[in-house]
């Protein structure tokens, strides 16, 4: 376009320059006509100046004509050279629910014929759940050797009554077979379920059943009452569950405590779990039976924990004292700082010395036998939460101070006579005793003589036939 502007602005300046130059001439030729009078003078008339062509603008653009539009510039856009880290954002996981206690297989079962692709039906569901896998084992396995058939070996999700995965058995031979339903736990254990005899045929035309789900009638488990539990802290106690299904069915037992500050509890068997105190409160805990046929029942008790229990106290009891054959009751005096309700009992080392026993919280009771001797007693208190205390005191047992008669000598007498004997009581020591001794005296044969005692130290003797009686 600059170009084609400039080249008409060149043509223009040409053109005044000619107009101009021819102008010139024109007034010389007047001149030599003058002089030249033989030749009639023509009049010529002057020439006209061509005026400068005016600027003829540019062609507009028309739709019919084509156009090139002139490049534009494109914007450099530099990449940066770090790169840039998108926060991602974390998803809110909701609270975790516990899954049920399921663990089987239900197709195949036992003693089934397969071939080709099996797929393996049932449940992998457990409260502590992690991953399941499928593995295939030979019949019998006494080298307890399995394989896993699934790919990847392990899964991760919870299968409830559903596809746990597929076996393709041409990868083994035909034979007999077990398969195996494993389960790994969040605390580290294991679980599993085992069907057998299962026969792989793919060398024979068989035909591959096919599952076909027919529901059974399920009667779901029954769980007897629980009644509510006390517990100390730090402390473990056992309760027995008693379950029952109708169907003959496994129950498996499932607990859960709402409040595991408290108290937590465990199964520990198929018909028990243990309740532990942490500390001190009260916890529901929750007892569900399972028969993994998709029947459950639950019972629930209370859980009470009790703080730290301290020992009953018992006072001192001093050293008894006891004849042979004597019987004393001792007051004792027990209590408790935690106001528990408190046994006594008490025992002897030597019951052919004494017999010991408690009736009650504050008496006991002691029965010295025929030998003299020493025992120890010791009394026991319990409240009954692990809380004892035991005193231990002596008893001596003596023989008694019995009296004595002083030996008398033989008697003769006649028929019809009274005779007055003399005769002497004396006590353990020899000391004659007079007044406080009550005497009795008898005739071994009365025919011959009688015997009574008129005064304390006299015996009177009646002759009443001739012979020989024992006074």
């Amino acid at each position: 376009m600059r170009y084609q502007r400039s080249l008409l602005i060149r043509l223009a300046f040409l053109l005044v320059i000619l107009a101009v130059a021819v102008t010139a001439c024109d007034s010389g030729d007047d001149t030599d006509s003058e002089t030249q009078p033989t030749v009639a003078a023509t009049i010529t008339p002057p020439l006209t100046k061509t005026p400068i062509p005016t600027f003829t603008p540019f062609p507009t653009f028309t739709a019919t004509q084509p156009f090139i539009a002139p490049p534009t510039s494109t914007q450099l856009v530099l990449r940066p050279t770090s790169a840039v880290v998108v926060p991602t954002s974390t998803p809110l996981v909701p609270s975790a629910t516990p899954y049920p206690y399921d663990i089987r297989i239900t197709y195949p079962v036992d003693g089934s014929t397969i071939a080709g692709y099996v797929t393996v039906i049932g449940s992998a569901s457990h409260p502590r759940f992690v991953q399941y896998a499928l593995e295939w084992g030979p019949e019998p396995n006494p080298g307890n050797l399995w394989y896993p058939f699934l790919s990847p070996p392990q899964r991760t999700n919870i299968v409830q009554n559903g596809a746990l995965g597929s076996w393709d058995t041409k990868i083994v031979r035909d034979g007999i077979y077990r398969v195996r339903l494993h389960v790994w736990l969040n605390d580290g254990t294991d679980t599993d379920y085992v069907i057998g005899s299962i026969r792989v045929s793919n060398s024979q035309p068989t035909a591959v059943p096919t599952f076909t789900h027919t529901p059974r009638p399920n009667q779901p488990p029954t769980i007897d009452p629980i009644a509510s539990q006390k517990v100390q802290t730090a402390k473990v106690i056992n309760i027995p569950v008693t379950t029952r299904d109708a169907d003959n069915d496994t129950v498996n037992l499932y607990v859960t405590s709402d409040n595991t500050a408290v108290a937590i509890a465990q199964v520990v068997s198929g018909s028990g779990i243990t309740v532990a105190g942490v500390s001190a409160g009260t916890a529901t805990i929750t007892v569900t039976a399972n028969d993994n046929h998709g029947g459950t029942v639950s019972t629930a008790f209370i859980a009470t924990v009790e703080g730290e229990n301290h020992a009953p106290t018992i006072n001192p009891i001093g050293s008894q004292t006891l004849k042979t054959g004597e019987s004393r009751n001792i007051t004792i005096t027990v209590s408790d700082p935690d106001g528990n309700t408190l046994t006594v009992s008490a025992v002897s080392d030597n019951t052919t010395i004494v017999n010991a026993s408690a009736p009650n919280t504050s008496t006991v009771s002691l029965a010295a036998g025929n030998t003299p001797g020493t025992a120890n007693v010791t009394v026991t208190a319990n409240d009954g939460k692990g809380g004892i205390n035991n005193v231990t005191f002596q008893v001596a047992v003596t023989a008694p101070n019995l009296p004595s008669i002083n030996a008398i000598a033989d008697q003769s007498m006649t028929v019809g006579d009274t005779l007055d004997v003399a005769y002497t009581v004396v006590d353990g020591s020899g000391t004659p005793i007079t007044n406080t001794v009550t005497a009795q005296v008898a005739s071994g044969n009365t025919a011959i003589a009688t015997a009574d005692i008129p005064a304390a130290g006299t015996i009177r003797l009646n002759a009443a036939g001739a012979g020989t009686a024992a006074i």
